[in-house]
C-alpha cells in the first residue's frame, strides 16, 4: 500500500589521485587607511592546502534510508579516495598560494533502488477508536482449507449486473497484515517477507515459500495475470482490536481494489487505485459505510 518507482543510480567508485602543486598564485595586498595600512591582511595570512599526502583508498558500506531501498539486500559496497591536508600561510610580502589540481582516477559502478513513497491522503489513524485496517488479497488461486478461509461478505451487495466490485473473494483470501497508520509499517510484522529490510509502509510480498508452507499450508502464492481468469481483489477491512479471528475479514471494507486481468504492461512498475468505499458524499460509486444522519428540528 504504497507508491514505488525505481532508479538506477550511477555512483562511481574512485581508485586513485594525483595532485599537480606547481601552480602558484600570487595574491595582491590591498592598500586603504592614512597611514595607509594592508585592509586585507586577514584573507592574504589565511591558512590554505599547501600539499596533499597519505592517499589511500577506503571501500564502505553505502547504507540508505529504509523508504529507499536495494531489494534484497540492505547496502552495497563504495570504494572512495583519503587523503591528508599540509596547511600553509604566508605572513610576510610576497603573499602566494599554491592552487593544487586534483585528478582522479574511476570506475563505474551504479546501483538500482527501489524507492516506496506514501501519500497518506489523510487517512485517519482509527485505533484510538478500537479500530484497526487491515489488508487483504482474494484470487481465484487461493484455495480454502484449515488456515485459509474464504471472505466473510460485506451487507452491501458487492456484485450487481453491471459490476463485480470484489472479484475473486469467493476462493480464499490471505491477510496482507494489520496496520493502525498509513504511514507506517504493519503492527504485526511481515511473517512471508524475504528478508527484515523492507519499506516502512503496510502489505506484504509472499516470498518467503517455507513460511506460506508452515503457516497457511501453500507452497506458492500466485496471483499474476494467467491465461486463464483469475481476476482477483486486493481490498482493506477496518477491524475491531479485540477481533475473534485472523483468518477472514470483517465486513467493513474501507478500499479495494482489483488485480490486473492482463501481464502486458512494459513499465518497470505498475500501480493501481484503490477505491474509497468510506465516503457518503453525492456521487460515491460505492455506498458502504453506514451512515450518520442528524435532522435537527426547532420548536
Amino acid at each position: 500500500f504504497a507508491s514505488y518507482r525505481t532508479v538506477v543510480m550511477n555512483f562511481p567508485d574512485t581508485t586513485g589521485l594525483t595532485v599537480d602543486t606547481t601552480a602558484l598564485d600570487t595574491m595582491k595586498p590591498y592598500y586603504c587607511g592614512n597611514p595607509p595600512t594592508i585592509c586585507n591582511i586577514e584573507s592574504l595570512t589565511r591558512e590554505y592546502p599547501y600539499s596533499i599526502t597519505n592517499i589511500r583508498t577506503e571501500t564502505v558500506r553505502i547504507l540508505f534510508p529504509n523508504d529507499t531501498l536495494i531489494l534484497n539486500r540492505d547496502s552495497f559496497m563504495h570504494t572512495r579516495v583519503l587523503y591528508d591536508v599540509i596547511s600553509r600561510k604566508d605572513t610576510t610580502l610576497p603573499y602566494t598560494k599554491r592552487r593544487l589540481k586534483f585528478t582522479y582516477a574511476t570506475e563505474a559502478n551504479s546501483v538500482q533502488l527501489d524507492i516506496f513513497s506514501q501519500d497518506d491522503f489523510g487517512l485517519p489513524i482509527i485505533s484510538e477508536w478500537g479500530w484497526k485496517y487491515c489488508g487483504w488479497l482474494a484470487s481465484p488461486n487461493i484455495s480454502t482449507g484449515d488456515s485459509i478461509y474464504p471472505m466473510t461478505p460485506t451487507a452491501w451487495k458487492s456484485k450487481t449486473y453491471y459490476r463485480d466490485w470484489l472479484p475473486g473473494t469467493d476462493s480464499g483470501i490471505v491477510s496482507t497484515g494489520t496496520f493502525s497508520n498509513i504511514g507506517g509499517p504493519d503492527d504485526d510484522g511481515n511473517p512471508f517477507a524475504l528478508n527484515s529490510y523492507l519499506p516502512p509502509f503496510p502489505g506484504e510480498d509472499f516470498l518467503n515459500t517455507t513460511e506460506l508452507q508452515n503457516k497457511l499450508g501453500i507452497s506458492s502464492l500466485t496471483v499474476l495475470p494467467t491465461p486463464t481468469n483469475n481476476l482477483g481483489t486486493v481490498f482493506i477491512s477496518c477491524e475491531p482490536a479485540n477481533r475473534l479471528t485472523t483468518k477472514t475479514n470483517f465486513p467493513l471494507v474501507a478500499f479495494s481494489g482489483s488485480l490486473p486481468t492482463d501481464n502486458s504492461y512494459s513499465a518497470n512498475s505498475v500501480g493501481f487505485s484503490m477505491v474509497n468505499a468510506t465516503s457518503t458524499l453525492m456521487g460515491n460509486e460505492v455506498h458502504v459505510f453506514p451512515s450518520v444522519i442528524v435532522k435537527v428540528a426547532r420548536y
